[in-house]
């Protein structure tokens, strides 16, 4: 397996945006586009397929990252409420004691 010691000095940086929305508001960034899909689908509720992947720049990323601490989230007001999602917020609990 290769070793990524040094470090290569990839910086390819990407955000997930609901299809079809024009101003291609960004859900979340990250560094690997499978990931910025995944965690638009848990954070909206919505499938995978609802969202697409946008190549952005660092400086981008940054910008992102200095407006707030957290990736930028969809409100509820940009999409309808979604049950499922409700459903699976309600799951993400600590385990009981037993």
């Amino acid at each position: 397996m290769p070793s990524l010691s040094p470090d290569p000095g990839f910086n390819y940086f990407f955000k997930a945006c609901r299809k079809g929305d024009a101003a291609a508001k960004a859900v979340t960034i990250g560094e690997s586009a499978v990931r910025v899909l995944a965690d638009a689908s848990e954070i909206t509720g919505l499938p995978r397929d609802s969202f697409e992947v946008h190549e952005i720049s660092k400086a981008e990323h940054d910008t992102f990252r200095s407006e707030s601490s957290r990736p930028a989230f969809v409100t509820s007001a940009d999409s309808a409420p979604n049950p499922a999602a409700s459903d699976a917020q309600a799951r993400m609990t600590f385990p009981r004691a037993i």
